[in-house]
């Protein structure tokens, strides 16, 4: 119990990711208008959110697999669950935001090619820089990557005490080697592509990959003996980052998604925090832990939410208000409502479910692949 309030930062961190994705969607209500430039340069930054996700889901995969096995099993398991924590929301929210989008076109063949590659978690468009298509909503795209990074990880974890090893190993070489042997030289831009027409090859050698790669390494950080012993020095670190985060947002230095830019912040934050969580207590709002709690579905509606208010206020005349910082408020706000009902409905309710059915026809599976104990076999 300790130890999970001394994560209560992570937590938190997801949480003011979900946030800043929100907001820096929310900017778009004020294109056309006199604040366009303001709104620009106050969200925009705020698509850093998803470098602080990748870099927390690969902390978060070493800090949950520390007494990991090595066995099929685990693997496996692992694997299970996590696929039932992402899919499930997705499938729901994502399905009803692309009806909802598309109307009849829906069903059109290409519409259900697309609907089915993006419910594997297959970028649909290899023609689509970086994000290779989202997927059933325009945040989607994040999600592929997420979950490609849980299936090399769970391979990796059948390699016992060298798991680490074969997964960046398996990193190195479709990161670096491949790009560098396709056109080169190596780029931490998340623009840069091989010459290939598979989508998923492109997303494997896309450097973004390296936050979830960073994150594992702050993940080792953390559970490793290094420690600050000084509170004074754990606060200034923890200040300076905080900090380092906030001049580059208002300086948009470097504003893209990577390793190299974003990510590089939100690798010094959480490498601060989590460092300064083993010398000093961190006193989270608890509104912070709860935002945290609910920011995968905080991160999955909000693209709908946009789009039903804006046509319910234009549908009602008062097209005027969606170009407005009114709109960016009670977006946000709804979308943190939704939010809620979403995680207790489909992260809980819904997630429990299937993933429950999904390890009750595992764990028969398990119990058969074991070797009988040697007195039953006498």
């Amino acid at each position: 119990m300790a130890d999970t309030k001394r994560l209560d930062f992570v937590q938190a961190m997801r949480g003011i990711a979900a946030l800043m994705v929100v907001l820096c969607h929310a900017r778009w209500f004020l294109v056309g208008t006199p604040q366009q430039d303001f709104a620009e340069w106050l969200l925009y930054c705020g698509s850093a959110g998803v470098d602080i996700f990748f870099v927390i889901s690969g902390f978060v995969m070493v800090y949950s697999t520390r007494n990991s096995d090595g066995s099929l099993f685990y693997s496996v398991e692992f694997l299970v669950k996590r696929f039932a924590k992402i899919w499930v929301p997705y499938a729901v929210i994502g399905l009803i935001s692309f009806y909802y989008l598309h109307g009849s076109r829906t069903f059109d063949s290409a519409n259900i090619a697309w609907m089915a590659k993006s419910l594997l978690f297959i970028p649909p468009d290899v023609n689509d820089f970086f994000y290779l298509g989202s997927g059933l909503t325009p945040v989607a795209w994040s999600l592929n990557y997420e979950f490609y990074f849980y299936l090399i990880f769970a391979g990796s974890l059948l390699f016992g005490k060298f798991r680490w090893l074969a997964l960046f190993g398996w990193m190195f070489v479709f990161v670096y080697l491949i790009p560098v042997h396709d056109r080169g030289f190596f780029s931490v831009l998340p623009f840069s592509r091989i010459e290939s027409n598979a989508a998923y090859l492109q997303m494997m050698t896309n450097p973004i990959i390296l936050e979830f790669l960073a994150g594992v390494v702050l993940g080792f950080v953390y559970l490793s003996p290094l420690k600050i012993r000084s509170a004074t020095l754990c606060r200034l670190a923890c200040f300076y980052a905080i900090s380092a985060c906030a001049w580059a947002w208002m300086a948009h230095f470097r504003p893209v998604n990577s390793i190299g830019y974003f990510g590089i912040f939100a690798v010094a934050v959480m490498f601060c925090f989590s460092i300064a969580s083993k010398t000093i207590p961190m006193h989270v709002p608890r509104v912070l832990v709860w935002l945290g709690g609910i920011s995968y579905s905080l991160y999955l509606v909000h693209p709908m939410v946009n789009a039903f208010l804006d046509r319910q206020f234009i549908a009602h005349g008062m097209q005027d208000v969606t170009h407005s910082w009114a709109h960016v408020v009670i977006t946000t706000a709804t979308s943190i409502v939704v939010a809620a009902v979403s995680n207790y409905a489909l992260e809980r309710m819904a997630h429990d479910l299937v993933r429950d059915k999904l390890l009750s026809i595992l764990h028969p599976w398990q119990r058969k692949s074991q070797p009988a104990p040697l007195a039953s076999r006498n």
